[in-house]
């Protein structure tokens, strides 16, 4: 799932077949932590459903890549 999400390949993570409520919320976790580190987002589809999504991808069909290649540039 880690090497996924830094390779820019959106992830779903489905927590439903889990049956131990506490490795459901470890699992959670340590993909939060992933996401966070590398500047994605969750997104909630269901209860126990979730897209993972790398930062240069957007949910929404638009590109969150910054075409500029001035870093300096607003």
């Amino acid at each position: 799932m880690g090497k996924a999400i830094r390779e820019g390949i959106p992830v779903v993570l489905n927590l439903g077949e889990v049956a131990d409520e506490k490795t459901a919320y470890r699992i959670f976790d340590f993909s939060s932590g992933v996401i966070f580190a590398l500047q994605g987002s969750i997104t909630r589809v269901t209860p126990k459903v979730f897209v993972l999504a790398p930062a240069q991808v957007s949910l929404d069909g638009t590109s969150n890549k910054n075409t500029n290649t001035n870093p300096f540039a607003n």
